[in-house]
This record gives structure tokens, sequence and C-alpha cells, in this order.
């Protein structure tokens, strides 16, 4: 079977030094890979079509037999990797917090610590990172 870590090792030579990073890397039952990668600026098709290739000329199908889908996280979908809170400064959120409340607004700022959102009152939210359950962009409102 094809690791996880093989492919994430790919990913870091061929994104590495770029404005593209992993997402996500996941390898199911028949070698079947996903990836999800972004970039700070939004990731195109050609971008993912670009990297799918990449990854099927690093491996041998002589080898292993397996099945590549290369793509972006996708409005709405929450957020797995740290700078993808960093890419949506300045966009609209929706935070969940671990007591289930939901706050939305635009986000002003980000650390590993903690976020800070406006809300649609005018509202400053200081949210600190063990508080946060899910973030995810969301279309303006």
């Amino acid at each position: 079977m094809i690791s996880k870590d093989h492919i994430e090792t790919l990913l870091f030579q061929k994104l590495g030094g770029t404005e593209c990073f992993t997402v996500d890397v996941s390898v199911g039952n028949n070698n079947r890979i996903t990836v999800i990668v972004d970039s700070d600026k939004g990731i195109t098709v050609e971008q993912c079509a670009e990297i799918n290739r990449y990854l099927e000329q690093n491996l041998d199908r002589n080898i292993e037999d397996f099945s590549i889908e290369v793509s972006s996280p996708g409005i709405g979908n929450p957020f797995k990797v740290f700078r993808q809170q960093q890419k949506s400064i300045g966009r609209d959120v929706s935070v969940l917090l671990a007591d289930g409340r939901r706050i939305m607004g635009r986000m002003l700022a980000a650390s590993p610590a903690l976020i800070e959102i406006e809300t649609g009152n005018g509202k400053i939210e200081f949210i600190g990172g063990p508080d946060i359950k899910e973030i995810k962009e969301v279309l303006p409102f």
C-alpha cells in the first residue's frame, strides 16, 4: 500500500517554496489517493492538474496500482490547517465553538492561539484556540 507519508513527502517536494500548500492527504482502500491543496491566492484547476501529474510521475503503477484525486478545499468546508485561517483574513467565516455556539463574521486576525472576528453588529470577538471546534469560510452575508 502507498503510504500517506510518501505522498506528503512528494507534495512537500513539489509545493515547498511556492504559495501552494497541502490541506489534507488520505490514502484509502485500493490506493485511492485523495489530496486537497490550496494556495494563499486560491488554487486553480490547472494547478491541481499539475500536482496530479507530478504525483503520477513519481509513483510506479508497475509496483502498485493507484488512483489520484487532487482538488481544492472548497468554500464551506472546515479548515484543516492554520494557513487556511491566515488566508481567510478579511473574509466572512463561520466559527463553531466547543460549547455549540456559532459566531459568524469577518476574520480580522488569526494566530495559532487566537482569532479575531468582527460580527455583523460590529462587535469584535476574540476566540481562543481551545474554544474553537471548527472554522469555515462562508459566502458574504
